[in-house]
């Protein structure tokens, strides 16, 4: 497991525990951009770890949870902060499998039938790739595929389906 999922799965599970997904999530997407601004500062080496901390809490400290401002400090204290923006976009992605957020790529040979889409939410579901009950927010990117003779190829929370008929006919020989 890499140093930034393993943060990111930390901060998911301490925030699932305070009940918190949502809102740190939100927050993330603040920091990110607060990051991108001041990078040069933060990961700058002739600035004591102690004066970084300072910016952070006075920056984040009146509109952030705690648990954010703690997550960006143990990051700093252990010299890791410049996995912050692969770690929230862990975190992002644990939070849309969290809230059955799914975004779909899915390539086809044909034009786009409204049952075929029916059969894979459904399929996504059983699955485990979106929890029951949260089928309605599969967002879909249909994609022709012309080297496609049927079926389907669908990415979705970085798994693959491939329902195609030409990998079938691969897997015959």
């Amino acid at each position: 497991m890499r140093a930034y999922e393993t943060y990111a799965e930390a901060l998911f599970k301490a925030a699932e525990a305070l009940d918190q997904v949502g809102g740190i999530s939100e927050e993330l997407h603040d920091v990110e951009m607060l990051y991108a601004v001041c990078r040069w500062y933060l990961n700058d080496p002739r600035i004591s770890v102690r004066d970084k901390a300072s910016f952070l809490r006075e920056a984040l400290a009146a509109d952030f949870h705690p648990l954010t401002i703690e997550f960006l400090l143990l990051l700093l204290g252990r010299h890791h902060l410049k996995h912050f923006p692969a770690a929230a976009g862990w975190y992002h992605h644990l939070s849309d499998r969290h809230f059955g957020r799914a975004t779909v790529r899915l390539r086809i040979p044909f034009d786009l039938d409204h049952r075929l889409i029916e059969r894979l939410e459904d399929r996504f579901v059983s699955d485990g790739l979106i929890p029951a009950g949260n089928a309605g927010n599969v967002e879909f990117h249909v994609e022709l595929d012309k080297d496609l003779i049927g079926g389907f190829i669908a990415d979705c929370n970085g798994r693959q389906i491939d329902a195609s008929l030409k990998t079938a006919l691969k897997n015959l020989m």
